[in-house]
């Protein structure tokens, strides 16, 4: 799986793991999906309620490519090429 992870310290490093609890362990809970025209975005769907620190860049990397973004991202965020879950 080709991906990146993006730390809410701006750090983004190569995500390796494979399949569904890989995927949760890296965001730290069940994952929700941030689409956009090219790009998917995997990040903890309870980053707000567990008032995780903010994550400006994977933020603005998906309003920057096209993602229907309300509020900010946190926590950590998956960050791979569109359709990369199938």
């Amino acid at each position: 799986m080709k991906a990146m992870l993006i730390e809410p310290n701006g750090t983004v490093r190569p995500f390796e793991g494979e399949g569904l609890e890989a995927m949760q362990e890296a965001v730290g809970g069940y994952v929700e999906l941030v689409s956009s025209p090219c790009y998917d975005v995997l990040v903890n769907e309870d980053g707000i309620r567990l008032q995780l620190e903010p994550n400006p860049v994977a933020t603005a990397f998906c309003r920057f490519a096209g993602a229907n973004v309300d509020g900010e991202i946190r926590g950590k965020a998956i960050l791979a090429g569109k359709g990369w879950l199938k």
